[in-house]
């Protein structure tokens, strides 16, 4: 038990870096924008166009105070690593990995996501949240392109396996049977996107990238996989698509998934166990 509150509690201090980072950088952004916004228009300004001008701004600086907040946060963690004077690639699992299996487990992710995200589409929600959520996906959708792409693309995907996989799971894991290790590190990495239907997809996405993460034994191909995804959903998220094509992905994307799960099962039994 006592083993079991240690990695518990190791793996909650990591999600509170992670977290707390993000929301102190916004703060101090939001306090900056506050102030170029408020101040020169603070004498005579009609308030209603002055908030309507802070509201556009923070909503375009967006993807750069994510940009920001995810450097910062694997900063943080990195200076602990070499004052402590431990190995930050070691310590996160990236390492060799074997391209075979890395590359079947990108084909049994992108299966999975995409079996995943179809099946989303069809869930029954409210008008009210689907459009809360249209709402809050927009925010990604703010400011520079080119921020856009290297915050949600690259940064995103690298920082978040950096802290859910490479770091929470990998504590949690010390101290419970991986499954649940698994579990708990996909719902806080759910948690922190914040939409419930994010929450959703995030969740499901998490589990899928912990078992990439397992059967490649390393964080890399986590990252890669992360960033494949965060494009597509960039590059399609506003080609509607009609419920006979969302048909024909959920059958081949599911069958890709299902046909290399059963490769990479194998394939892991005739080798070295690392749970």
């Amino acid at each position: 038990m006592k083993k079991f509150f240690k990695a518990l509690g190791i793996a909650l201090l990591y999600y509170g870096v992670f977290l707390g980072t993000q929301l102190l950088v916004s703060l101090i952004a939001g306090i900056v924008i506050a102030f170029s916004t408020f101040s020169g228009q603070f004498f005579g300004g009609d308030i209603d166009s002055v908030m309507a001008d802070y509201s556009a701004k923070v909503l375009e600086s967006t993807n750069l105070i994510s940009l920001i907040s995810n450097i910062v946060a694997v900063l943080i963690v990195l200076i602990i690593f070499f004052a402590r004077k431990k190995n930050p690639l070691r310590e996160v699992n990236i390492k060799k990995f074997s391209f075979p299996t890395a590359a079947l487990s990108w084909l049994f992710g992108i299966g999975c996501l995409l079996t995943m995200s179809v099946v989303i589409e069809f869930i029954p929600f409210s008008d009210d949240m689907i459009n809360s959520f249209s709402n809050f996906y927009s925010v990604i959708n703010g400011g520079s392109y080119a921020i856009q792409l290297i915050a949600v693309g690259i940064a995103a995907p690298i920082a978040e396996e950096f802290f859910f996989r490479g770091l929470v799971y990998s504590r949690l894991k010390e101290g419970m049977r991986p499954v649940a290790a698994g579990a708990v590190a996909s719902l806080l990495f759910g948690i922190s996107h914040g939409h419930p239907i994010w929450i959703l997809s995030a969740f499901l996405m998490g589990v899928i990238l912990t078992l990439v993460f397992e059967f490649t034994g390393s964080l890399v191909p986590c990252i890669i996989l992360h960033m494949i995804n965060n494009f597509i959903a960039l590059f399609t998220q506003n080609i509607p698509t009609p419920d006979y094509v969302n048909i024909i992905i959920l059958v081949a994307a599911s069958l890709t998934a299902a046909v290399t799960a059963v490769i990479l099962v194998r394939n892991r039994k005739k080798q070295p166990s690392r749970i």
